[in-house]
């Protein structure tokens, strides 16, 4: 609305209206107008809610979650040794030794797999709180950055007061600093859920083809649990399996408690795992339509992630051109790169025509991310619809 100036001749562009409920000094915030008001009052509430937010995730979900898996992944550890020095001292006579050789119990390959289960979770979570401290640290900078907005919607930067015009800049340099991470992750996790929803199909297949050789097998073997693995596991049994160690936030009864939860949450893989395994059919028809589900709700979230890197991508390029303008001046002093990069505008159509698309992708993508979920059900209820027909 302020940059097409819709509107124009109501009290949202009329610095007098804003006079008459507060003066600001001149003769630069006295120009505030009540649109410029409610600009800013939205840019403080972004400031103040993504530099709490990236603040805590840095904290919580980032350092203090770091913390919690090292002190985790010693006790795996020493756990490990404990079991490996125990195997070592006990020495099995002839007998023992001739039955250990030739057979393979169930509960030695579940619990094996329970505790590798254990291990590439401690090692995912580990770069998940990785992720989210840099995320943390990019999210809070956005988050202080707007404060510069805050003022320049004010007017403020116009004056001497914290650090004029070349602050805003600055600031608005770190934004976009931290956008090209935010769009680095997007096109990551696009790239990752695809990756994930084209496994979850695939694992259909293949378990289903191991419940075929299974039916044809007089003597099933209990113990063969060599197709399941970390991601089938997930897909499985606990698509939504969330152990203790993905919480960062930890009181210190915790603390001491952690040894006994590891144990017990081992215990539970393992009784998990071998109720999996000796079950008669892995995959029926309840859970193929679960995996189904989870694998188009995966490629939707994948198709999101493109989407919201395209909106993005337009934004970045938009808001660059307020740096470049600043930075570059003089129009008629400029590097031909320069020129190209602003697609020969001046600096004022630049800088306007970049301010505007930034703005615009801004407001589009909240709306699209919000319409998804509706977007999902309609390409679904068009899909069945269309398997009834045919």
């Amino acid at each position: 609305m302020k940059d097409l100036k819709l509107l124009q001749d109501s009290i949202l562009h009329d610095p007098s209206y804003t006079a008459t409920f507060y003066k600001f000094s001149s003769p630069h915030l006295d120009q505030t107008t009540p649109l410029e008001i409610i600009i800013c009052l939205a840019q403080l509430y972004a400031c103040i809610s993504l530099s709490v937010a990236g603040f805590k995730m840095l904290s919580v979900r980032g350092v203090f979650k770091l913390t919690r898996l090292n002190r985790v992944a010693d006790l795996y550890h020493a756990a490990k040794k404990r079991r490996q020095e125990q195997k070592e001292s006990e020495k099995p006579n002839k007998e023992t030794k001739a039955t250990a050789a030739n057979e393979c119990t169930a509960p030695n390959a579940t619990t094996n797999f329970a505790q590798e289960l254990v291990r590439q979770s401690l090692s995912n979570e580990a770069n998940v709180a990785l992720r989210s401290t840099w995320e943390g640290m990019a999210l809070f900078v956005t988050g202080v950055g707007f404060f510069w907005f805050c003022a320049n919607s004010l007017h403020i930067t116009n004056t001497d007061w914290i650090g004029g015009l070349p602050a805003f800049m600055h600031a608005l340099a770190m934004m976009q600093i931290a956008l090209v991470f935010f769009l680095f992750c997007m096109l990551k996790d696009g790239s990752q859920s695809i990756r994930r929803s084209k496994i979850a199909l695939q694992t259909i297949e293949e378990l289903s083809a191991i419940d075929e050789e299974k039916k044809g097998l007089k003597s099933k073997k209990k113990d063969d649990i060599s197709w399941l693995t970390f991601e089938r596991y997930n897909l499985l049994i606990d698509k939504d399996w969330n152990p203790f160690w993905e919480t960062g936030d930890v009181s210190k009864v915790d603390k001491m408690a952690e040894e006994k939860m590891l144990e017990k949450e081992t215990e539970l893989l393992e009784s998990k795992v071998k109720s999996l395994t000796e079950a008669d059919v892995i995959i029926n028809s309840k859970t193929r339509e679960q995996i189904e589900n989870q694998a188009h709700k995966l490629k939707w979230d994948g198709y999101q992630q493109y989407i919201c890197f395209v909106f993005n991508l337009f934004a970045f390029y938009g808001y660059m051109m307020g740096l470049i303008a600043y930075y570059f001046d003089d129009d008629e002093n400029q590097p031909s790169y320069v020129k190209n990069v602003k697609f020969g505008y001046a600096n004022e159509d630049a800088d306007w025509t970049g301010n505007f698309v930034g703005d615009a992708m801004w407001t589009i993508e909240p709306l699209f991310i919000l319409s998804t979920p509706f977007l999902v059900r309609l390409a679904n209820t068009r899909k069945k619809d269309k398997m009834k027909t045919d």
